[in-house]
């Protein structure tokens, strides 16, 4: 099967795009469950999308870019998981094919092939966080188009070439914050392949600052200026982290995939003869590694779907691997056995090859909605105060306080006046139909502000739920 991707015919994108969706299918067609993070960005679709300015109106904790992409599938779609994931598909496939022309373009390897591009879908298709349409998918597909541009440096490279480098630097931080630490990757990457003066670094910054002071006027006139500072761009101050998975679990998730990495940088780099170019490439990728590595800690959602960032290095190495063998048969036999463990763990989520508790289990990052004995309401407008999300599966989110943590700067300051008109007015404005208290912990915000027992009462069944009054209209 290796033999089928060494040769440099672009027909065998179309068997590729096959085993992506084989890989996919189960995924796509099962509607497997969302988690937490994708409900949130559905919900941040579906607001934007209903007239809500994003952190204005919608106070979350996602990167401005993503946001209005979500309303924009919202629009198409409405609240569909599936075409998200669909699009997932689409877009991955797309990734693979300026992944692999990028190592078409120059001496990467001795032989040029499809290979990198098969290896890219496959580890893609590892876990199914990856197969989501995430804020991190979203912004690699830039980091891949910056790669290809400072793989291809020059000393004649224009300046325009690398101010489009900063530009895209940006659109990438704007669909996906922790990428911001890629710009040490392209600072040394402008050193490595060409000579870069200063007047040509801080053009590339200007690149960079473009679309961000783009986004920040627009939202000074929508006054969302203030939660885009405070609870995204310096969240690491104000924010505390939210992990689906431990950084054990994520640790003895990915072994496995370590495993061939670690395989594939011993082949790599136990053989020598490489020229410059491809030596210089060696160590930017596994400076690409250092730099993942270093994100993870910068990202608010600790999830599985973040280490996507990863892919593009470990298809790069793998790709040296196979390609170093000198016995063919030897490089299919370690090629059939690397991609049938990978393949076989891709398709493990759905089919549970591996009996339950030997492993990793992702199905506690998945989001359900509430048993029907506790919560049977739907398609109503609803306020959840707490964190847990997953009473708006079925409901439409309304008033600014999607993002809890968030959501403090108000419930968490109630001894201010100013704060508790604050409330009042966000609630008055955007009428809830029912109010979920989780664990009946906010009990205080309506002893503060009796106004609201004018609009509010509490459900003889369920004491944790406030419904609005019969004669009450809503405002919208």
């Amino acid at each position: 099967m290796l033999q089928l991707f060494r040769v440099n015919d672009p027909f065998r994108l179309i068997l590729i795009l096959g085993i992506l969706i084989l890989l996919r299918i189960p995924f796509v067609w099962q509607e497997a469950a969302l988690s937490a993070p994708e409900l949130s960005w559905l919900l941040v679709g579906e607001k934007v999308r209903m007239g809500d300015w994003l952190y204005s109106q919608t106070w979350e904790h996602i990167a401005p870019f993503s946001g209005w992409l979500y309303a924009s599938f919202h629009y198409f779609f409405g609240r569909s998981e599936w075409a998200l994931r669909v699009f997932a598909i689409i877009l991955v496939f797309l990734q693979a094919i300026l992944f692999n022309n990028l190592l078409l373009k120059r001496e990467f390897f001795k032989e040029r092939s499809y290979l990198p591009a098969l290896l890219y879908v496959i580890v893609m298709s590892y876990v199914p966080d990856f197969m989501r349409l995430s804020p991190m998918l979203i912004a690699l597909t830039f980091l891949l188009m910056i790669m290809r541009r400072v793989f291809t440096l020059e000393e004649k490279t224009s300046d325009a070439r690398i101010f489009s480098i900063g530009v895209l630097a940006g659109l990438a931080y704007l669909f996906h914050y922790p990428t911001i630490i890629f710009l040490i990757w392209i600072a040394i990457g402008l050193n490595v392949f060409r000579s870069t003066n200063l007047r040509q670094y801080m053009l590339m910054l200007f690149g960079f600052s473009l679309p961000f002071f783009a986004v920040f006027i627009f939202l000074y006139y929508t006054g969302g200026l203030r939660v885009f500072l405070l609870y995204n761009i310096f969240s690491f101050f104000q924010l505390s982290p939210s992990f689906s998975i431990s950084l054990r679990e994520s640790l003895w998730l990915f072994a496995p995939l370590v495993l061939v990495l670690l395989w594939s940088l011993f082949k790599v780099f136990s053989k020598g003869n490489y020229i410059n170019f491809q030596t210089y490439c060696h160590q930017m990728m596994v400076l690409w590694l250092i730099l993942s590595v270093l994100m993870l800690p910068l990202c608010y959602n600790f999830d599985a779907f973040q280490f996507v960032v990863f892919v593009p290095m470990i298809a790069f190495f793998m790709s040296y691997a196979f390609l170093n063998f000198k016995r063919q048969w030897l490089a299919e036999l370690y090629f059939l056995t690397i991609m049938g463990f990978l393949v076989a763990i891709s398709l493990h989520w759905e089919f549970r090859f591996v009996p339950e508790g030997w492993w990793v289990d992702l199905e506690k990052t998945e989001i359900k909605a509430p048993a029907s004995a506790d919560f049977a309401h739907q398609n109503k407008k609803i306020l959840v105060l707490g964190s847990d999300k997953s009473f708006y599966m079925k409901n439409q989110a309304v008033t600014p306080y999607l993002n809890w943590d968030i959501s403090q700067r108000h419930f968490g300051r109630l001894n201010y006046y100013d704060i508790m008109i604050g409330i009042f007015d966000n609630i008055k404005s955007d009428m809830p139909e029912l109010i979920i208290d989780i664990d009946n912990k906010n009990k205080v915000t309506f002893e503060r502000i009796p106004l609201f027992y004018e609009y509010y009462e509490p459900k003889a069944d369920s004491p944790f739920i406030y419904q609005r009054k019969a004669n009450v209209e809503a405002n919208k």
